[in-house]
């Protein structure tokens, strides 16, 4: 069956991670929760989501400096829920990160090779 467990939003410690609030007032648009988080996660996900053609709006706020939760607003062309658009851009997010990484111990196993032959 494709249902995801039953606490696919809770972290290590059992506390709810992730809740979506859907917006009263936009259609097609909804506002996620994401707690114990800051603007990092909040700025990277409102800069991939800004490059998806079917997002019309997104933005995030820090309700509070000493509350750690981000929300980020999300409206979406009709055809496309708000939670697909999060979705391809935490897609987006891991294939870069992967990318980075093989770049980078591509780069560390030449330093390595150079090290070994007496080059450095």
């Amino acid at each position: 069956m494709n249902k995801p467990p039953a606490d696919w939003n809770l972290d290590a410690e059992g506390d709810v991670k992730l809740s979506i609030e859907p917006d009263t007032k936009l259609e097609n648009a909804c506002t996620f929760i994401i707690d114990k988080e800051d603007h990092t996660i909040g700025n990277v996900l409102r800069m991939y989501l800004h490059e998806n053609d079917d997002v019309l709006f997104v933005g995030y706020r820090v309700p509070h400096p000493l509350t750690h939760a981000v929300h980020l607003k999300v409206h979406c062309v009709e055809g496309t829920p708000p939670a697909r658009a999060v979705d391809l851009a935490i897609d987006q997010i891991f294939g870069d990160l992967q990318s980075l990484e093989h770049q980078f111990q591509e780069q560390l196993e030449r330093v390595r090779r150079r090290e070994d032959g007496g080059m450095l």
